[in-house]
């Protein structure tokens, strides 16, 4: 009956390390994305209004920037591989955008002054809503 007690002492107190760890090892993720997320939105509050083509060009940076560790925090949580997809479309169509303002000719297409600000505030926006989607 006593090597019972030891054996059934044992395996409660494995069980409840294991437990234990298996708690942390959840917790842990989840607690990398609420820092992650809380990062992010910090970081969104502090780009401020796009009002010109220079503003939208830093925002857009700033952004691209965001969301790449975001990401990053997202792969390194192992966390909805949907939410990760939406952060690589949105960290390319913002490149996509980034490159575009920098190259585009005013003789061919609408003039950067007149398309960067709107497009730097949607782009600040999208990413603003991405986070919102995806914290929770």
């Amino acid at each position: 009956m006593e090597g019972d007690r030891d054996t059934e002492a044992v395996l409660r107190r494995l069980g409840v390390a294991a437990l234990a760890l298996a708690l942390a090892g959840c917790g842990g993720g989840s607690n990398g994305l609420a820092a992650s997320c809380d990062r992010q939105r910090a970081e969104l509050d502090r780009i401020g209004r796009v009002r010109s083509l220079a503003d939208a060009q830093t925002a857009i940076g700033k952004v691209v920037a965001i969301e790449r560790r975001g990401l990053a925090d997202l792969r390194h949580a192992k966390s909805r591989p949907a939410a990760a997809a939406a952060y690589g479309q949105a960290i390319a169509d913002a490149r996509r955008l980034q490159l575009s303002l920098a190259v585009a000719d005013p003789t061919q297409t609408m003039s950067p002054l007149q398309i960067g600000p709107s497009a730097g505030r949607r782009t600040v926006e999208r990413a603003r809503l991405l986070v919102r989607r995806t914290c929770p």
